[in-house]
């Protein structure tokens, strides 16, 4: 498993992308990690690519994560859209449960396009 977070200053979005087998631990790991990025950048705008990457074992993987977003450093002011190749059932159901936990401006994706026609669309 591997990553690289960079910010993209014409973007204005930090760019996460994950490869391979990725565990809870690791994940929150990158997301602190990406988070510190978009803090040094003044940067509410988060792109997360998992297209190549697989999380954890089973939901309760994901949902660990999504109970934990702002330990992250996140705040819900901030827009995230990730772009998930495998199992997006699993991952629909994630995001409606952050955003009933408040996480309105946190969306799934299936295709890069999409995600980054929604991360622009926000000023």
């Amino acid at each position: 498993m591997e990553w690289k977070i960079n910010y993209n200053e014409a973007k204005k979005t930090v760019i996460a992308v994950i490869e391979g087998f990725i565990t809870v631990e690791e994940d929150i790991q990158m997301g602190i990690e990406a988070v510190n990025e978009a803090r040094k950048n003044n940067c509410t705008k988060f792109f997360i690519d998992y297209t190549n990457s697989h999380i954890g074992d089973d939901i309760y993987d994901i949902f660990e994560v999504m109970t934990n977003l702002d330990k992250l450093g996140l705040k819900k002011t901030d827009r995230l859209a990730f772009v998930i190749k495998h199992d997006i059932d699993k991952f629909y159901l994630a995001e409606t449960f952050a955003y009933n936990r408040g996480w309105e401006k946190l969306k799934y994706f299936q295709n890069a396009e999409d995600a980054w026609q929604w991360l622009e669309a926000a000023k």
